[in-house]
């Protein structure tokens, strides 16, 4: 521990919360917050994709994810991420004297945050997309999000029932020092989770997946239900005047199609904090390495027809029930 000793006594308490250490000397200083560390950002994977690269200036930084939005419990639902499912993961980028920490990880409705540090040499050779083009200094910590998840079951047109957390629950995670002090601490609030089901059926004129009805009839199974447009991204559908959308003709649009708020410019997902699965996490097969299929069927639908949301991009389409498409359920 750095301290300034005085030659007279300071009566200044030590600083013993959220990012200060205790000490009982009562002539001691103790050096500003971010001399022992400080948590900079929380960044999920950032796909290379444009339309994920948008700056959103105090929210969103394109080259190292979300930024910290409340260290106030309170208001811990501002933080990234609001959703999660089973194999998700993010890491915490410190800088600071962080690499001694001892981390606490939280559980709650059977949801767990795992918890690995991930040390220099890991970060650069073998996670390489995690420090592409990130600040050499600074320190890393991975979080998992371990919960329900069907993986067994995607052959099952009608599967078990499995947990379904009680959200929103708000997880922390504390970082000490080795006196027991809390150095750094994070925290976030789940709003939804989701049960993703990868590719399972294939038909060469249909592609993977399976067709609205049967999509729809597996999560209610599960004790889920089919996502919403809104559940998984911020774009923006608009209806050229002629069904069509008015960024991609060859997308189907009857009527507009909003999702989640705050809304993309265009129709393809805004990195966002609260704004969709997708709009926060980009690619579901980026973590979790399921074939979940670049599209998924979502309850909003018309007749015969359906949207669909491209889970590469977020973007929204209108397509016939009776094509294949994926699933990812959420909680009710």
């Amino acid at each position: 521990m750095a301290l300034l000793l005085l030659s007279c006594l300071w009566h200044l308490p030590a600083l013993a919360g959220q990012n200060g250490r205790g000490d009982n000397r009562s002539d001691a200083i103790i050096l500003p917050p971010s001399q022992w560390g400080e948590l900079k950002y929380v960044r999920p994977i950032l796909e290379s994709y444009r339309q994920f690269r948008f700056t959103i200036p105090g929210i969103w930084d394109p080259d190292y994810g979300a930024l910290v939005q409340s260290t106030n419990p309170a208001s811990y639902a501002l933080n990234f991420p609001t959703t999660g499912a089973d194999g998700l993961y993010f890491y915490l980028l410190m800088v600071g004297e962080v690499d001694e920490l001892i981390w606490e990880p939280a559980t709650h409705e059977g949801i767990t945050t795992i918890l690995e540090r991930v040390t220099k040499i890991q970060c650069f050779e073998i996670e390489f997309n995690l420090c592409n083009g990130i600040n050499r200094s600074m320190s890393f910590l991975k979080v998992t999000l371990k919960g329900p998840e069907a993986n067994s079951q995607w052959q099952n047109p009608y599967p078990s029932r499995i947990a379904v957390p009680r959200l929103p629950q708000t997880f922390e995670i504390i970082g000490r020092d080795s006196e027991g002090n809390e150095v750094i601490k994070y925290g976030f609030v789940l709003q939804k989770w989701f049960v993703i089901r990868g590719d399972y059926k294939y038909d060469p004129r249909k592609g993977w997946g399976g067709t609205f009805q049967e999509q729809e009839a597996w999560c209610p199974s599960l004790g889920y239900r089919l996502t919403q447009v809104k559940d998984l991204t911020n774009a923006v559908c608009i209806d050229r005047g002629d069904g069509k959308d008015s960024t991609n003709p060859y997308f189907e649009c009857p009527g507009g199609k909003v999702g989640a708020m705050p809304s993309s410019p265009y129709n393809r997902a805004q990195r966002r904090i609260g704004a969709g699965f997708i709009t926060e996490w980009g690619w579901p097969m980026h973590y979790t390495h399921i074939n979940s299929a670049m599209w998924i069927w979502t309850s909003d639908s018309d007749g015969d027809y359906a949207y669909t949301t491209g889970t590469g991009s977020g973007m929204v389409d209108r397509v016939w029930k009776g094509n294949y498409r994926n699933t990812v359920c959420v909680t009710p």
